[in-house]
């Protein structure tokens, strides 16, 4: 049971707190137990016999998750990447006219990756006339940066 830490035992998930429990429930009826405590409890031991500490975690709003999971993944191209780049070392918005100059892509192509990182919050598109131009939303762009920066401050504390 890798999904309950070091876990081999029986362990209780509070359902209420955690919308998707980290183990298959149903592979392992006999060992876990909903538990209606407002807590996840872990009555449980290691692989040596050792009793397990209760994890006492506060798990990732779905909301929030769901939030830093769309904008990485809108990051997850390198086009995407290099286009923010583009659009970070200028110091005005970007008409799609130079973007499509600086990025060696079919128009369609480049259209498609400036929607998605619209769609996504990381960019803004302003329409004047015909063209439209580009710039980089800055507070959604370090929301994802307080994201990454938490998950390290984390993931230090407990290393």
């Amino acid at each position: 049971m890798s999904g309950v830490g070091c876990c081999v035992g029986y362990c209780q998930i509070d359902v209420h707190r955690w919308e998707q429990p980290s183990i298959d429930v149903d592979a392992f009826p006999e060992r876990v137990e909903v538990a209606e405590s407002g807590q996840m409890t872990c009555e449980c031991t290691d692989s040596d016999g050792a009793a397990c500490q209760p994890l006492r975690i506060e798990p990732l709003a779905t909301r929030q998750g769901k939030d830093l999971a769309a904008g990485f993944k809108a990051l997850g191209d390198p086009h995407r990447v290099a286009i923010l780049h583009l659009l970070a070392v200028t110091a005005e918005p970007v008409c799609v006219v130079d973007v499509e100059r600086h990025i060696d892509l079919a128009q369609s192509t480049i259209s498609y990756h400036l929607k998605t990182l619209v769609d996504a919050g990381i960019i803004n598109r302003e329409r004047r006339g015909k063209w439209s131009y580009y710039s980089i939303e800055n507070e959604r762009l370090a929301g994802l940066g307080i994201g990454i920066d938490r998950f390290s401050r984390t993931a230090a504390q407990t290393a």
